[in-house]
């Protein structure tokens, strides 16, 4: 029987731990995680890493690590990818179907044709495309029977999760070994690239604006994710309560631009509604629900 492709993190990880490893990341994927781009896998195998080894990812790894997955999605895009595909866009049809109040009748005789024109679109056939991932990959009976099956009260829609938080319990005695090694101290090269002039100055400012610029687009989707406050709340990204606050800060946000109040009055009312830290966790439950619902919602409106 051939052995199902793993990425290459075997090298630097004892065979158990890579084992539980990739096991925690696919337990992620059948519950419904949307896991697709590097940085979502990152995020998972960061949480998951600690709880296998009881040891924080240092930065050396962190980088063998992101590089080992971003290589393994290329070449095997079926063995991860695909599913958190599948996954987003299972819940972009729900939601749809619940904006349009689609009852079970209305999905089975419109839902093919819907999902049909939505896998025909050039933005998302060119994203696909760049994942690797044919069209004919979209599991059109999934997404039906999913939304079914929700409407009908047989499942539950599937559960928004802390991507920080593992997906198991940490292992309650991780052996020495678990631990790698300090690569720090075997990665003279990697280290010798920084100040050799491998990475030049303007590179570092061109990286820099790069990321400015991906930060400015995340704030402006964030901002245009207050107008879907009731869709998220459905799909469970935000509580009830957490959407009602969403509503407020963005009626606040909206005073402090239009000059009906001062930055300082806009802070001492967004303190009052929540503090900094639970604003910062909305936040990151939105930035969550934008990056990969956005496309998907859109191109079946």
């Amino acid at each position: 029987m051939e052995a199902v492709p793993q990425p290459d993190t075997d090298t630097v990880l004892p065979d158990d731990a890579h084992q539980q490893l990739w096991e925690r990341i696919t337990a992620r994927l059948q519950r419904g995680d949307t896991l697709i781009s590097t940085s979502d896998f990152m995020v998972a195998l960061s949480s998951e890493y600690e709880a296998v080894t009881g040891a924080t990812l240092t930065m050396t790894l962190r980088d063998l690590f992101h590089d080992a997955l971003g290589n393994f999605n290329r070449e095997y895009p079926d063995r991860y990818v695909a599913q958190g595909v599948q996954n987003s866009i299972d819940r972009a049809f729900l939601s749809g179907c619940f904006k349009l109040d689609w009852d079970v009748l209305r999905i089975e005789a419109h839902g093919p044709n819907s999902i049909a024109r939505f896998k025909s679109q050039d933005r998302v056939r060119g994203f696909l495309e760049e994942l690797r991932i044919p069209p004919s990959a979209i599991g059109v009976e999934n997404c039906i029977r999913y939304a079914i099956d929700v409407l009908s009260g047989l499942v539950e829609p599937l559960a928004r999760f802390d991507p920080t938080e593992p997906v198991l319990p940490p292992v309650a005695s991780a052996p020495a070994k678990a631990a790698p090694p300090p690569l720090e101290a075997l990665s003279e090269d990697a280290v010798a690239a920084l100040v050799d002039g491998t990475v030049s100055e303007g590179e570092v400012e061109s990286r820099q604006q790069e990321q400015e610029d991906v930060r400015s687009r995340v704030e402006e989707r964030e901002q245009r994710a207050a107008e879907h406050v009731d869709s998220f709340v459905r799909q469970g990204y935000l509580t009830t309560d957490e959407g009602e606050c969403v509503r407020q800060l963005s009626q606040i946000d909206t005073r402090e631009q239009r000059g009906a109040i001062q930055a300082e009055e806009a802070n001492r009312l967004r303190n009052s509604l929540l503090t900094k830290e639970q604003r910062y966790e909305i936040e990151r439950k939105l930035k969550d629900a934008v990056d990969h619902s956005v496309l998907f919602l859109q191109a079946f409106e």
